[in-house]
């Protein structure tokens, strides 16, 4: 496992300023990565706090869960201070939107996966608790999370077929379900995924919650206007509806 793990290293190192580079490349913003280029190597300044909840999504959608889940958090432990990061252009950009003027989360870019990095992001963050958002197999991350004995949980986990084929193929000596064990849970979205979970090896810590989408489907809807709903009675007046849904 640890040979495994240093030849990934190897490789990834490789591969980071090619990422880096691609990146800027295909910003459409290239003024944003000018200004946050750092956070992508940990050289941003972090301000550690005494109780920190780092949440991470990839994209735009889980970028709007994390939002979501940070919203829930806080109403239950409004002592705990909350980091967002993100990889994509386009969630860095609606995080900076959506968390600008609250004051309990601050937002960021991903640090890449390499020991040095991640060490330094840990050592200035100093999280209490780290949770992924949907699927997200980060080895020098899990390990050194793992090593620092910070918990770690898998939320909203989904896997696809051709991402379960293509894990399998790398588990033949264990390398995924050594990973997966190191999450102290994986909450996953549907049956399905449960199994495919547990087809790689997490066996003791996969356990099956809810697509968390619904939830942020019932927050958007809290939100609309009443006006918004006053115009839509006005046009439907006194017509029948039938609502269709999957």
């Amino acid at each position: 496992m640890k040979i495994l793990r240093i030849i990934y290293s190897i490789l990834i190192n490789f591969c980071i300023p090619v990422l880096f580079l691609r990146s800027i490349i295909k910003a459409t913003d290239k003024k944003l990565y000018k200004k946050y280029w750092k956070e992508f190597f940990a050289l941003d300044k972090i301000t550690s706090m005494k109780h920190r909840v780092w949440l991470h999504g990839v994209s735009l959608g889980e970028s709007k869960l994390a939002l979501l889940l940070a919203d829930q958090l806080h109403v239950k432990h409004p002592q705990y201070k909350i980091l967002i990061t993100c990889s994509t252009e386009v969630a860095r950009k609606y995080l900076i939107t959506q968390t600008e003027n609250i004051e309990f989360i601050q937002a960021r870019f991903f640090s890449y996966d390499n020991s040095i990095i991640i060490s330094k992001f840990i050592k200035k963050l100093k999280p209490k608790i780290a949770i992924f958002i949907e699927k997200e197999i980060w080895p020098n991350y899990i390990y050194l999370l793992s090593q620092a004995k910070i918990p770690l949980f898998l939320v909203n986990a989904r896997l696809t077929a051709n991402s379960l084929k293509r894990y399998k193929r790398f588990n033949k000596f264990n390398l995924i379900s050594n990973m997966l064990n190191k999450y102290n849970a994986i909450i996953v979205q549907n049956t399905t995924d449960l199994i495919a979970f547990k087809s790689l090896g997490a066996t003791n810590n996969c356990y099956y919650g809810a697509n968390m989408k619904f939830d942020m489907s019932l927050k958007i809807a809290e939100t609309i206007k009443q006006q918004d709903l006053k115009i839509l009675q006005q046009q439907i007046k006194q017509r029948k509806v039938c609502l269709l849904y999957t």
